[in-house]
């Protein structure tokens, strides 16, 4: 029989014998049920085995005389409504396939206590989904009884919580952000017991570092031309080689996040000098050397960083930008890009990192007139291969990326940075703050979209999208961003 999907009242009768669950006159047509037929109920991982009960009086079973035999509704008795256990007042999906009634999705948020993202993301879940959501910890979580001590958001205003025994979840969104916990043996522990006693489908589970990130997307046909000259090994030689036909590079620290640890290196060619600079927790590095041996030495290990040539960022007035492109999973398992911002600042500093946000595609107009909606279009494309060859090189889902990008001054596109944690600092604008709310509701509707794959039983396959070779600014070939008389250097990618 294939998969039905449909949207359920849960009702709760004392009347009820534990043994049974009463289904209305709709679901048993649309499944194909008669009376007596043994079935599971099953809740997250929690299992029980029932009887199937046609409904003919809801009014008489339920108390509440409001009900036809039309609606589609279970009727669950006290005792196996507790022993799921489910909150009252939940409306849920039920998945029907070989004899499994699947009520859910159970999405658990996985995280260290309840933050405002954490909290934005619940209130959002408040509003007419059929799910099941709280947050929790992995401390929280009791492998032998397979029940989860969830917390819940009550009010849809208020940071009103209750906590209480709840099922393991269907899907969980890992929300925890810290590196030291993520590598924290209980944390690893967690993930161990995870995939040994559950089926949860967890995503978003990798801290991204600069040089897995490159050689991933290098590595895809399409996305390499897009990638700045890059030092994945750099050496003393290589480096020295690129600031020479650059006039200047960054150094990106490998597991670097926020632009903290960032140098800028350059050459003062009327002076013979190099130039390095940088900015640590408000104070500003400036100094000259007449030997990048020195330099190095002084201020960068070489093993713990990249190298990528500058690219010249597009000014807006007097300052400088960047983008910040916001990219999520849908209901249909497809990346689409929820929001552009673009992050502007002083040209006195060395990044955009700590400037303010405008709206991207604003500004791309403003610069680019016509263009703009090409090179608009070119970011849709390139943000959906990149979360694509990122799940493919790390072998696992995310629900949502961050992407640094820039578009040079002649309109050509670039990819910076991927952020497998993205702030959501680019909402703050007052035209993107309404992305926020979208940002959220596809994140649950890729919750939806996994629970109904996992129903089935089958993995769920990722899409591809493949980008036109007409909106490829430039020829498709690793040669591509190395000019033929640029050097030949150790680790040019």
């Amino acid at each position: 029989m294939d998969l039905a999907y449909e949207n359920v009242q849960i009702r709760i009768s004392k009347k009820q014998p534990a043994t049974q669950i009463g289904i209305s006159t709709a679901l048993l047509a649309q499944w194909e049920l008669v009376q007596e037929t043994d079935v599971t109920v099953q809740l997250g991982h929690t299992l029980r085995k029932v009887k199937v009960m046609p409904i003919k009086h809801l009014g008489e079973i339920d108390g509440s005389g409001k009900a036809t035999v039309q609606d589609r509704i279970l009727v669950l008795s006290h005792k196996l409504f507790h022993s799921c256990p489910i909150p009252s007042g939940i409306t849920f999906h039920a998945l029907f396939r070989n004899g499994i009634i699947r009520l859910g999705p159970v999405i658990g948020i996985l995280a260290d206590g309840a933050t405002p993202m954490v909290s934005k993301l619940m209130r959002t879940a408040a509003k007419d989904r059929q799910l099941l959501i709280y947050r929790f910890s992995p401390k929280d979580v009791n492998w032998q009884e397979k029940l989860v001590y969830g917390h819940y958001r009550l009010s849809k205003k208020k940071e009103n919580w209750k906590s209480g025994p709840s099922p393991i979840p269907d899907v969980i969104i890992n929300h925890i952000r810290s590196r030291k916990t993520h590598h924290s043996a209980a944390f690893q522990n967690f993930l161990k017991n995870l995939r040994q006693f559950t089926h949860s489908k967890l995503f978003n589970t990798h801290f991204f570092n600069k040089k897995d990130v490159h050689i991933y997307l290098s590595s895809d046909d399409d996305l390499h031309p897009y990638i700045p000259w890059t030092l994945t090994e750099p050496t003393l030689q290589s480096v020295n080689d690129m600031i020479m036909y650059n006039t200047a590079v960054f150094f990106k620290p490998i597991d670097g996040f926020f632009g903290y640890g960032i140098y800028k290196v350059s050459f003062d060619w009327p002076n013979k000098r190099y130039v390095c600079e940088a900015s640590f927790k408000g104070s500003k590095i400036h100094r000259t050397y007449q030997s990048l041996q020195t330099l190095i030495d002084r201020h960068i290990d070489l093993s713990k960083y990249i190298v990528q040539q500058e690219i010249v960022l597009p000014r807006y007035g007097k300052d400088f930008f960047d983008l910040r492109v916001h990219v999520n999973k849908n209901g249909n398992n497809e990346w689409v890009v929820t929001a552009i911002g673009a992050n502007v600042n002083k040209v006195k500093n060395i990044t955009t990192h700590g400037g303010w946000i405008k709206p991207g595609q604003l500004l791309l107009k403003q610069l680019f007139h016509e263009r703009a909606e090409f090179i608009i279009t070119e970011i849709h494309l390139v943000a959906a291969k990149i979360g694509q060859a990122l799940e493919t090189g790390y072998d696992c889902a995310f629900g949502d990326l961050g992407i640094d990008m820039c578009v040079d001054k002649n309109g050509r596109l670039w990819i910076f940075e991927v952020n497998s944690f993205p702030g959501r600092h680019i909402f703050k604008h007052r035209q993107l703050e309404p992305m926020y709310a979208k940002s959220d509701q596809l994140l649950l509707d890729y919750c939806q979209y996994v629970f109904r794959q996992s129903a089935k039983n089958s993995e769920y396959r990722q899409r591809r999208t493949v980008i036109p070779y007409r909106l490829a600014p430039i020829k498709n070939s690793r040669e591509a961003r190395m000019p033929s008389y640029a050097p030949r250097v150790a680790g040019f990618a």
